[in-house]
């Protein structure tokens, strides 16, 4: 029996040459605002189905957040007698700094060229004028999204309504998107056609997370729509209103 840390680069080239079962141990919403290819979701309360069916010659290798529950999940399957048993040294969040620090990927690559878009031209607009970062950031690919961030993609350019890739972020309700974009400096203030912010959208459409992460970077609370609503005037829960009104006083205290 085995217990042991692996980075990505050893997990990538472990996946190459051996059966490896990739569990992600995060909660439903991490795991679809972006996880590792071919991980499967499961919460660690159920790790005893697990536990009964599975194949002790397969390795697997555990991941959550920053290491610590999935090493003790580890432990637990360890104690199984299950052959070898790996966690993801730092979790998710090792991985995504870690992507950043490197050149665009082969599957970036590929991946761009899937979707209609070229490498070698990150601005290529395709769908409604979106470059590759506002498609990997609408459609929740956060590894592709960090990718494009580090070979200079631009962060604010717009598409044909006006929307940045901050605000399809927020669309696809992905806090890892949006995370990485506002660390990369996007603009947080951008008005589309019609006026509307990411904020103001996230406030109408109920997305508590991303409001709270646009806030915490500071994000304005007093801009409008055309039709004069502010995100407050469409705040579509108690929760986000309440919310939106501290953050707005300590706005107008500050100004």
């Amino acid at each position: 029996m085995k217990t042991t840390a692996v980075t990505w680069k050893s997990l990538e080239k472990m996946q190459a040459h051996e059966r490896v079962l990739l569990i992600d141990l995060r909660d439903d919403l991490a795991f679809r605002c972006g996880h590792l290819t071919n991980a499967i979701q499961l919460h660690p309360r159920r790790l005893s189905l697990l536990i009964k069916n599975i194949n002790p010659e397969i390795k697997i290798v555990f991941y959550c957040d920053d290491g610590l529950v999935s090493e003790e999940c580890c432990m637990l399957f360890s104690e199984m007698n299950l052959r070898i048993c790996y966690y993801l040294q730092g979790g998710y969040q090792a991985w995504i700094e870690e992507k950043m620090k490197t050149s665009p990927s082969d599957a970036l690559c590929q991946w761009l060229s899937d979707q209609g878009y070229d490498c070698s031209d990150l601005e290529r607009r395709s769908y409604n004028g979106e470059t590759a970062l506002m498609f990997a950031a609408r459609q929740g690919k956060t590894e592709f999204v960090v990718d494009l961030i580090d070979r200079g993609a631009q962060l604010d350019a717009r598409n044909n309504d006006g929307n940045s890739a901050l605000w399809l972020a927020c669309y696809a309700n992905n806090k890892h998107s949006l995370a990485e974009l506002i660390r990369a400096g996007a603009q947080l203030n951008i008005q589309n056609d019609n006026g509307a912010t990411a904020l103001i959208y996230a406030a109408s459409a109920g997305r508590y997370d991303m409001v709270d992460m646009l806030l915490a970077a500071g994000a304005n609370t007093a801009l409008t729509t055309l039709d004069d609503f502010s995100a407050l005037d469409v705040a579509s829960t108690s929760a986000i209103l309440k919310l939106l009104k501290s953050h707005h006083r300590q706005q107008k205290l500050a100004s």
